[in-house]
């Protein structure tokens, strides 16, 4: 898949990503750009404050490369690995960071998954330096109505520094696609 977008104030962002099966798993890459251009850089000493002096650009991008296969009937692993780097005019600030998750489906009409997302080094630019959200989501679905398929789920996720959030959902395929 390839997606761009042209936001307000000269920003874009670009996205590609491409999934090939094989009989090691699945292989998963995908490329993530956000960029503005045309960014006015001021001044900030008394007297002077706003005075423009130039522009310049600012850029995020992530790389992830990822695997997931499944192991045994209803038990299945994902890794993900990803690159990150954002650049602020000529100062750039780098990390990597990893995700696992694993799902289980113990009866064919329920499964359960664990996921730890956003582990890795903190984004540094110069001496400060901003941690990843890791993130951790432990959620389950069950399936009623095998012919009608309705679907309900419930996702408890715990980001690192925040509090638990419960997320609730209900899914109804009343056509063959319409959902």
């Amino acid at each position: 898949t390839f997606q761009t977008n042209q936001y307000f104030a000269n920003m874009s962002q670009n996205y590609f990503a491409m999934a090939v099966p094989s009989y090691l798993g699945t292989w998963g890459l995908s490329v993530n750009m956000l960029s503005s251009d045309d960014l006015e850089r001021t001044t900030m000493s008394s007297g002077k404050a706003g005075q423009v002096l130039g522009n310049f650009e600012a850029r995020d991008m992530a790389v992830s490369f990822g695997w997931g296969a499944e192991f045994s009937h209803g038990v299945t692993v994902g890794l993900n690995g990803r690159f990150l780097q954002s650049t602020i005019d000529k100062i750039s600030a780098t990390a990597f960071a990893g995700d696992v998750g694993l799902q289980i489906q113990p009866i064919s009409n329920w499964s359960l998954g664990l996921a730890v997302k956003n582990v890795g080094t903190g984004v540094k630019f110069q001496t400060v330096e901003d941690p990843l959200p890791t993130t951790i989501n432990l959620g389950t679905a069950f399936r009623f109505l095998p012919g009608r398929n309705l679907i309900c789920s419930l996702d408890l996720n715990k980001p690192k520094a925040e509090s638990f959030s419960i997320n609730m959902g209900v899914e109804l395929t009343v056509l063959d696609h319409f959902s």
